[in-house]
């Protein structure tokens, strides 16, 4: 009789999952994931679980921030900016993402286009050697964006006159629509995991980690296991019903 080849893994986003964020590295997630989750379910040892649980997490978060800024396009192999740019510590790079929700919202949405654009070079001319007309010029931005953004406050008309430094927004709105989910709770869960992540990777004592998560006794490991599927289906956001196998028992 012919043996049956395995069901390939059906990979299901939740509506809400940050990982959309960063689905620019789709491929390289997929197979990352897919190990990881394997590791999980054959896994018998807590310290393991909670590991591969947390190398799971870590990339995500990592891809969700250098997505935001594009900075995948300047990534390569030989110069992974997850870890040649990023803070080296999982906590900072989690504290980034979290301000980085939190602050990026409130910067100025406007098109860099609608600026006047010229090399910095061109502007110190101007500003040295034709200052009248780089008054008019800029006298002249600041009435068409008055103009067209006269919904403005006072402050951001200024800050859009070129009256003081001004960066238009370079995060995508999809990256903020992607991220809008990642609240209070999102961040505290991630938090958690790391601390067992702490516990798993210094201690060889398995009791150490279960503790972390209030688990003790024979059923212990049976049930952090589906502590780390719950955190991968509702921090990475992987519709772990439609996507793992079912939770065996150790």
């Amino acid at each position: 009789m012919k043996r049956r080849s395995p069901k390939p893994y059906k990979r299901t986003f939740k509506f809400d999952s940050p990982w959309l964020a960063g689905t620019k590295n789709y491929e390289e997630f997929r197979e990352f994931s897919k190990i990881a989750h394997e590791k999980i379910r054959r896994s018998k040892n807590a310290r393991e679980m909670v590991l591969e649980t947390w190398f799971l997490l870590d990339y995500v978060v990592r891809e969700i921030i250098l997505f935001a800024f594009d900075l995948k396009d300047y990534s390569t192999e030989d110069f992974d900016l997850r870890f040649e740019f990023l803070p080296k510590s999982f906590e900072e790079c989690l504290s980034a993402l979290e301000k980085m929700t939190r602050h990026l919202p409130s910067v100025l949405d406007i098109p860099a286009n609608y600026m006047m654009q010229a090399p910095r070079s061109f502007w110190d001319h101007l500003r040295f050697n034709k200052k009248n007309l780089h008054k008019k010029l800029l006298k002249e931005q600041e009435v068409y964006l008055k103009k067209d953004f006269g919904h403005l406050e006072e402050n951001e008309k200024k800050i859009l006159a070129m009256k003081s430094s001004y960066v238009p927004k370079r995060v995508k709105n999809s990256w903020f629509e992607d991220v809008k989910h990642i609240n209070e709770d999102w961040f505290k869960t991630a938090r958690r995991f790391n601390k067992a992540r702490n516990y798993a990777a210094h201690s060889v004592r398995e009791e150490s980690v279960l503790k972390q998560f209030g688990l003790s006794g024979p059923n212990g490991k049976r049930l952090l296991k589906r502590e780390c599927y719950l955190l991968i289906n509702n921090v990475v956001g992987v519709d772990i019903k439609k996507w793992l196998r079912p939770v065996k028992p150790i």
